[in-house]
């Protein structure tokens, strides 16, 4: 393979990782939670990602579908305590977007972007 071709494919993989902030995730933290017994401090799912409600600004990782804890990634933010979430409903589909302490907004490239835009300052 020709070398400038090698750089080419190069250059381009390295544009492609970094399209995005990297996110975190706590599942760890989650399931030593649950496995302490106290997974009855995790709220519902369903009581806390309603479009137009607020995040609470305590919400670090995750919430309960059922019997199930949801674990989900985060971006944290450039004020070190606030984080970006992208919370996933049924199907696996994206369906709300928020950052902890601010409202929840349904999902869309737009509010994600918008939310980024805000976490990242």
């Amino acid at each position: 393979m020709r070398r400038s071709t090698v750089l080419a494919i190069l250059c381009v993989l390295a544009v492609a990782s970094c399209s995005g902030p990297p996110s975190t995730y706590d599942g760890d933290a989650a399931l030593k939670e649950v496995a302490k017994g106290k997974d009855a401090a995790f709220l519902k799912c369903k009581d806390v990602w309603k479009v137009g409600e607020t995040l609470p600004a305590d919400y670090t990782y995750g919430c309960l579908d059922g019997s199930t804890v949801i674990v989900e990634s985060y971006i944290p933010c450039k004020d070190g305590k606030s984080r970006l979430f992208v919370h996933e409903g049924k199907a696996g589909m994206d369906t709300e977007v928020a950052i902890s302490g601010s409202e929840i907004q349904a999902f869309s490239k737009a509010a994600k972007k918008a939310a980024l835009a805000t976490c990242r300052g």
